[in-house]
């Protein structure tokens, strides 16, 4: 009799146990039924293995230059919340696996303004992805559109998305109370320059941001410096605290640039064992400036934290 109903109490146990892991399996459907809704099931592997991140303070204003392989792509976090992303990482898996991973670290859905500084490989691998798995309210691309297929699925997915699309000119792109972008480089409409320059500015901070620009585009704003052209939109140059440098860039146009503009801090976007670095001679033509160097090769992420005025930079492998 007592073995009876033991064995009875172990089939209840048993029958428990299976109605437990029943509900537990099927909440977990339902759980990805729900997250699938939300999220492209393409995009769940941009969700794992996400990197560190520090979530932006009150005030503050983070600037991130992201391990995009041998491609550019920087977000700017602003004080206000608005985000501002700079390119897209270059045309490869290994580049969009960290560019989405680190958008989703940093827990973003929206992006105010994605801006294409060029239309090369090194700036578009991931944009397609980008304007899919993220609610973009506005893209600004270059003069000279780019050839590749890549980019030609991004374009096209603005397009049917219907997201607002203009080609980058001089003036103003952002301006608050806080902060301030502009665009300062092409100087204006010309259909043949494939370049765009930024110029982002926090509370005395001054960044110039661009992706793979020209030693003409650097030319062009020592003369704007010199002529003062950029008084008509309110601002005045005279010095970048940071500057995302092209590794290709000329040593002697860098040290001339770099030097006039009192620059403390040069960043890199490149990779190891690639042939795009940054030569002997740039290196050390930016380092006899006594310039801080900071490269995604070697550093990782990189973030520049602005606040009152100052700012510290921060890395991540």
């Amino acid at each position: 009799m007592n073995y009876r109903k033991g064995k009875e109490a172990q089939e209840r146990v048993k029958r428990k146990i299976k109605y437990i892991l029943l509900a537990v399996f099927s909440a977990i459907i339902a759980g990805l039924c729900v997250f699938s809704a939300f999220v492209p099931a393409a995009s769940w592997k941009y969700y794992f293995s996400l990197p560190k991140v520090v979530i932006c303070g009150d005030g503050e204003m983070r600037v991130h230059c992201m391990d995009a392989k041998n491609g550019d792509c920087t977000l700017v976090e602003l004080p206000d919340g608005k985000t501002v992303l700079i390119g897209g990482g270059a045309d490869d898996g290994a580049s969009r696996k960290n560019v989405l991973r680190f958008l989703n670290a940093l827990k973003i859905k929206r992006i105010d303004v994605l801006i294409v500084p060029d239309a090369t490989y090194r700036g578009n691998g991931a944009l397609k992805e980008i304007v899919c798995y993220y609610t973009v309210d506005e893209v600004y691309l270059p003069a000279v559109e780019g050839t590749s297929s890549k980019y030609g699925e991004f374009t096209a997915e603005l397009q049917r998305r219907g997201i607002p699309a203009y080609t980058s000119c001089a003036g103003e792109l952002l301006v608050s109370d806080e902060y301030a972008i502009h665009v300062l480089y092409p100087l204006k409409d010309i259909q043949s320059v494939s370049d765009t320059l930024l110029f982002l500015s926090c509370g005395g901070f001054n960044m110039l941001l661009g992706g793979n620009y020209s030693e003409e585009a650097l030319d062009a704003l020592l003369v704007e410096k010199e002529l003062a052209l950029g008084n008509k939109w309110g601002i005045t140059l005279t010095n970048f605290d940071a500057v995302n440098l092209p590794v290709k860039m000329n040593e002697i146009t860098a040290a001339k640039f770099l030097e006039e503009f009192s620059t403390q801090t040069v960043l890199f976007s490149c990779q190891s064992g690639d042939s795009y670095q940054p030569s002997d001679k740039l290196l050390t033509a930016v380092t006899d400036l006594d310039a801080n160097i900071y490269r995604t090769d070697r550093n990782g992420y990189i973030t520049l934290t602005v606040k009152n005025g100052t700012y510290t930079v921060s890395t991540q492998r």
